[in-house]
């Protein structure tokens, strides 16, 4: 009964501690300033000039939610004013959950 309560204090913990896409992108509104996406998400993993002249900074290798185990990349692109004007998903991979089993398996 103890390791029962232990495993599931463990991937309780496990699962509360990942930042996900979706919960790193709840945080940002269009109009919010340069410095306070970079407060709120960290320094970007990439930054790059668009073809429309904004900048574009990305974070990658997030997880997209809590409830799989696919993880992708998000960009937020600002105009010249350095306000966010238009952010989103992109590259999502399909992961593999390390506890989905095939129950013939088990058997």
């Amino acid at each position: 009964m103890h390791k029962f309560v232990i495993f599931s204090i463990i991937i309780v913990l496990l699962f509360s501690s990942c930042e996900t896409m979706d919960a790193q992108l709840d945080s940002i509104s269009l109009g919010d300033s340069y410095e306070y996406v970079v407060e709120e998400l960290g320094n970007p993993d990439g930054i790059y000039t668009n073809e429309n002249g904004n900048i574009v900074i990305e974070y990658y290798n997030y997880l997209v939610d809590g409830l799989s185990w696919d993880r992708g990349d998000f960009y937020i692109e600002f105009d010249k004013d350095y306000k966010v004007v238009g952010y989103g998903a992109k590259n999502v991979r399909t992961g593999n959950n390390p506890f989905s089993y095939n129950v013939t398996t088990l058997i």
